[in-house]
């Protein structure tokens, strides 16, 4: 069975522009002459074409980031303020058992500092931030391997984990979503021994966890997005009907209601909502082992599933985030091998095209993006089931608006060997006498 990989929260996207560029002393005297000095006092409104965050992003290239302290996968990956995001939990391939550690990303330095850990190892779970900018974890799969049924909150602020109310039922490979009165709904997922249709929901202001309305179907490893509406759509399981249903969860009503099905079976596919309030959803597996290369839309107002345009090669347990307007698919893997690639999605042309490609295989990534529109990739295995896990990381970004620390050394470790090499002498070749 695969494992889940937790859905990292809300995203918050924003840009950053260039400095305006001087001109050389002489020429810039002479455009102060020709200048009114009004204009010259005005400040320049940066052209769209020289920004640096998310409107050139998928322009650039990945970059190796610095590293964290110890390779894992399965953990969760969630922006937070001033450019940085929280890494949490996981576990080390082929080690039924959760990980507490927590690793701190600060983009301006390029570096992880270790964070507070987790007060309960975990792996297999998922996260939500709340209103207040705190993130919620709960469930998955504990130290010893056992499914739980703890919550913790981590607090940016404080830079602490709180214990919250346990859930009502243990649950790993579920998924969960703030709701826009600020609840967060868990759903599906499994115990131990079934899959889950039961929901419940958590109240931060009460610290309480109270059942809803069940699904029609029990959902593992299903898609779970936040509609405009306020309605949340879930989608997908391993076996049918669940399989290739969807259906609304009202907060009014704390009850669920179907919805038009995919066109085609699906789990442990990836999901984002399009600016247009359409959910796209992408790949994932099927029960009859196949994995998929197709991808669908779902419209709120029809309440239909429609087919995009062809995906390109097949994935699931992948990673996907909105940039610029634009879905970009980051690694994942067939039944043969994991991806090394991206995809983005133009939803205006209804087309795939390849992105930027990544620095190796990637499995089980996590990806999120940062307040200044950069991608930050960080964790899974190099390679299928048994590959090693990976303490890497790499960064999307803006040309030239990034260099990572760690392709700074390298620059400042080649550049002195390159001039030694260029003031060597060549060897002398001493002829007969």
């Amino acid at each position: 069975m695969i494992r889940a990989l937790g859905v990292a929260g809300i995203l918050v996207f924003s840009a950053c522009a260039d400095q305006p560029k001087r001109l050389p002393v002489r020429q810039q005297e002479a455009v102060e002459r020709r200048t009114p000095r009004e204009t010259l006092e005005r400040p320049a409104t940066p052209h769209p074409a020289v920004s640096l965050g998310r409107k050139r992003v998928l322009d650039g290239i990945w970059m190796a980031a610095a590293s964290f302290a110890r390779p894992r996968t399965e953990g969760i990956l969630v922006k937070l303020p001033g450019g940085k995001a929280l890494l949490a939990g996981g576990m080390l391939e082929g080690v039924a058992a959760g990980l507490p550690d927590v690793d701190i990303y600060d983009s301006a330095s390029d570096s992880w500092t270790s964070g507070p850990p987790l007060h309960e190892g975990r792996y297999s779970f998922p996260c939500a931030v709340l209103a207040d900018g705190r993130i919620l974890v709960s469930g998955g799969k504990g130290p010893a391997g056992a499914v739980l049924s703890t919550a913790e909150i981590y607090d940016p602020k404080r830079n602490i984990w709180i214990d919250a109310a346990p859930m009502a039922q243990r649950r790993r490979e579920h998924q969960m979503v703030t709701l826009p009165d600020g609840r967060v709904l868990a759903a599906g997922g499994e115990d131990g021994a079934i899959i889950l249709s039961s929901a419940e929901i958590y109240d931060p202001g009460a610290n309480a966890w109270s059942p809803v309305g069940a699904m029609s179907a029990p959902r593992l490893l299903p898609v779970l997005q936040m509609l405009k509406s306020g309605k949340a759509l879930i989608s997908g399981a391993p076996t049918a009907p669940g399989n290739r249903t969807a259906e609304l969860f009202d907060p009014a009503t704390n009850a669920w209601s179907p919805t038009g099905s995919m066109r085609e079976p699906r789990y442990a596919h990836r999901g984002v909502v399009l600016p247009d309030g359409r959910a796209l959803v992408t790949g994932g597996g099927a029960s009859d082992d196949s994995v998929k290369n197709t991808a669908e839309l779902y419209d709120p107002g029809t309440g239909e599933w429609t087919l995009s345009g062809p995906m390109g090669s097949a994935r699931y347990v992948h990673s996907i985030v909105l940039v610029d307007g634009k879905a970009l698919i980051i690694g994942g893997e067939d039944r043969s091998q994991a991806h090394d690639d991206t995809m983005v999605y133009d939803a205006a042309a209804n087309a795939w095209r390849p992105g930027p490609k990544l620095l190796g295989e990637r499995a089980i990534p996590l990806a999120v993006v940062l307040d200044d529109g950069r991608v930050l990739a960080a964790s899974g295995r190099r390679g299928l089931g048994g590959a090693p896990n990976l303490n890497s990381a790499a960064v999307l970004a803006a040309p030239g608006s990034f260099v990572p620390r760690a392709a700074a050394r390298a620059a400042q470790v080649a550049a002195p060997r390159a001039a030694a090499r260029r003031f060597v002498e060549p060897p002398q070749v001493l002829g007969d006498a």
